[in-house]
């Protein structure tokens, strides 16, 4: 068992879902802004300009979040293949890494 392989295969397993819980807060909190500036609009508040520029630098974030999640999804099958090929990979981190590329796929985030 070489651990090398192993201890890469965890660190590209938990990049790949910290970059997904990345991606996936900044969607949600663009949601969230856009909601507030319609209510702020609606109650013509004074601090709609500094609600639109937050909103404008979340939304400028989602594309390069999504290009980090592409790129750490590829190192993930990488690590996955190398650690399995190898029969280096703990079943528990080969099955995590399966299915996070699995459920990124079906939410079709990755190719």
């Amino acid at each position: 068992m070489d651990s090398k392989l192993g201890r890469e295969l965890r660190i590209k397993l938990g990049v790949a879902l910290r970059t997904a819980k990345d991606l996936d807060y900044y969607e949600k909190e663009l949601v969230t802004l856009r909601m507030r500036i319609e209510e702020e609009r609606k109650n013509g508040s004074d601090c709609l300009r500094q609600l639109q520029d937050v909103f404008s630098e979340t939304e400028a974030i989602i594309p390069d979040a999504r290009f980090r999640l592409q790129r750490a999804t590829q190192e993930l099958e990488v690590a996955l293949n190398k650690a399995s090929f190898a029969g280096a990979a703990d079943e528990s981190d080969t099955s995590r890494a399966e299915v996070l590329l699995q459920e990124l796929r079906t939410k079709q985030l990755v190719r």
